[in-house]
């Protein structure tokens, strides 16, 4: 059930309740680049008292030609996410193409929430997300088709 939160307390109350539910152990945090997520994640994590995973933190590099998710250390990230569920902790993850990223090492996100972007201002020089949702592609900015296919495809 997708559910749009115009308020950051409104979200935190709403996960709180959803964290009533013992079964309730990855918390996914995704988003188009620079949406905010990053900024967002740790304020939340606090909020909600568990531990935060970052997908940034498992890049071989966050620049290039590959998608990003092709640049994930998969075994490591997947090494960290089965300490959590081992000691019976959960844990919230936050990146771009996350579900994507999770699926790749058999895991999937109980809850998931998607920043849209938290500000006004647009992504990468000007070159906002509903650009290329309207068909611009602006092949010199530091994004990836395949990621923005990703998101166009998810959000």
């Amino acid at each position: 059930m997708q559910k749009i939160f115009s308020n950051y307390a409104d979200l935190e109350n709403a996960l709180n309740l959803r964290l009533s539910d013992p079964s309730v152990r990855i918390i996914g945090i995704e988003g188009f680049m620079l949406s905010g997520k990053t900024c967002f994640a740790p304020r939340l994590q606090a909020g909600l008292k568990i531990d935060l995973l970052r997908t940034d933190r498992y890049a071989a590099r966050i620049d290039g030609d590959a998608p990003y998710s092709k640049l994930i250390n998969l075994s490591q990230l997947s090494k960290h996410l089965e300490w959590f569920i081992a000691e019976e902790s959960r844990v919230m993850i936050e990146g771009i193409c996350l579900r994507e990223i999770l699926r790749s090492v058999g895991k999937q996100p109980d809850i998931t929430v998607y920043v849209r972007r938290l500000g006004s201002a647009g992504w990468h020089d000007g070159f906002t997300f509903e650009d290329f949702e309207g068909g611009i592609y602006l092949p010199h900015c530091a994004l990836e088709r395949s990621d923005l296919e990703y998101h166009k495809k998810i959000r």
